[in-house]
């Protein structure tokens, strides 16, 4: 559990207020299941205006991404993304995950 302050980067986690990190074991004949129970702990922390490190979580998709940044930071990154980088040369598979940007 960690303590934090609010940053002013564009897409931060960073909230006022704490984090929990979880780590676990991947069942991997269980996977439908836990990933079932990760998407609802997700949703509750978006509903409570929680964030998530996004590095480190791979059930997190484009929709639940914006939904949890607001469209007015996600368009707004994307402008920035746009300005110096237009052709999308710059890319990594979590930026294609969480942007669907083509």
């Amino acid at each position: 559990m960690r303590q934090h302050r609010a940053d002013p980067f564009v897409l931060s986690s960073q909230v006022d207020g704490f984090s929990l990190e979880f780590a676990y074991p991947i069942i991997w004949h269980d996977e439908a299941r836990f990933v079932r129970l990760l998407k609802a702990m997700l949703n509750r922390v978006i509903e409570a205006y929680g964030k998530l490190y996004v590095a480190q979580d791979k059930v997190l998709d484009a929709q639940t991404f914006r939904q949890m940044m607001g469209d007015e930071t996600i368009d707004r990154f994307l402008q920035i993304k746009e300005a110096y980088d237009p052709n999308y040369l710059f890319q990594s598979n979590l930026f294609r995950r969480l942007f669907q940007v083509e």
